[in-house]
């Protein structure tokens, strides 16, 4: 969670479909997300929420460290 939707100040959406994206493990075919939602309370309490799904569930399900560093390099660097 962050403290605001940084991604709602840019006038951004928080949501995307995505084909997975660059592999953050070279033992995985590509990236671990897949569809990413704004979960932002409505009490204003900011979050996103990230899916993996079909077979990268497979690759990525003892590698959470590197779900959590695509994560990152996703959503955490504000310009």
């Amino acid at each position: 969670m962050w403290l605001q939707a940084f991604w709602r100040a840019a006038g951004l959406s928080g949501e995307a479909v995505v084909n997975g994206g660059k592999s953050v493990s070279r033992d995985c075919d590509r990236g671990p997300l897949c569809v990413v939602f704004d979960a932002t309370s409505s009490f204003g309490n900011a979050a996103i929420v990230a899916f993996i799904g079909g077979d990268l569930h497979l690759q990525y399900q003892t590698l959470m460290v590197d779900v959590c560093c695509c994560f990152c390099q996703t959503f955490c660097t504000v310009e």
